[in-house]
């Protein structure tokens, strides 16, 4: 359902309403899930990632979490420097897996394009997985500046005009036409 419901925000910029509804879907089931299993808070660790918008993060978690009155979303500001700094340290010394974008097909396919531009190489995923090992060299990677130059670039570069155009052909449908995305 998540393509479905993601449908007319294939080119919505990270952070826009796209990343809204998709933290929505996913706090709705999580909140379920702890009012089912007897949980009465739960979070997310998108909160912790400079990437997200903490606001944004949060208010879909209240939301999901007011459908449930014995159930309560934990709003706590994972984003100081301190908290970052314990995450990788953390991540390193346990060598969790490195997702480097959130999930979304089309996250990946922005992410990326900044990538190039930065001269760096696409994320890996599939059999290419990588691992937090160094968490000097980890935080770097999401440092507020590395953060603050993605969302510029984004804003100036990642036209919605201009991504539908380079996208183009890569929408499809099993006769040809052009209602389903194959990124």
């Amino acid at each position: 359902k998540w393509f479905e419901r993601a449908k007319g925000l294939e080119f919505d910029p990270e952070r826009g309403e796209r990343c809204t509804m998709c933290f929505d879907m996913r706090m709705e089931v999580t909140a379920l899930y702890a009012k089912e299993n007897g949980y009465p808070v739960f979070t997310t660790t998108n909160a912790t990632s400079r990437w997200k918008d903490i606001d944004q993060v949060n208010q879909s978690g209240i939301k999901a979490a007011q459908r449930y009155p014995e159930v309560q979303y934990w709003v706590y500001d994972w984003q100081t420097q301190g908290m970052t700094d314990r995450k990788y340290q953390i991540s390193a010394t346990e060598r969790f897996y490195k997702q480097e974008y959130c999930g979304c097909a089309y996250s990946l396919r922005d992410s990326n394009l900044w990538r190039k531009e930065q001269g760096m190489g696409p994320i890996k995923i599939g059999n290419e997985l990588s691992y937090f090992e160094d968490p000097e060299a980890d935080a770097e990677e999401e440092s507020q500046e590395v953060v603050d130059a993605f969302f510029k670039t984004a804003n100036e570069n990642f036209t919605a005009k201009a991504d539908r155009k380079v996208y183009a052909h890569r929408v499809r449908t099993a006769d040809g036409g052009g209602d389903v995305n194959n990124w």
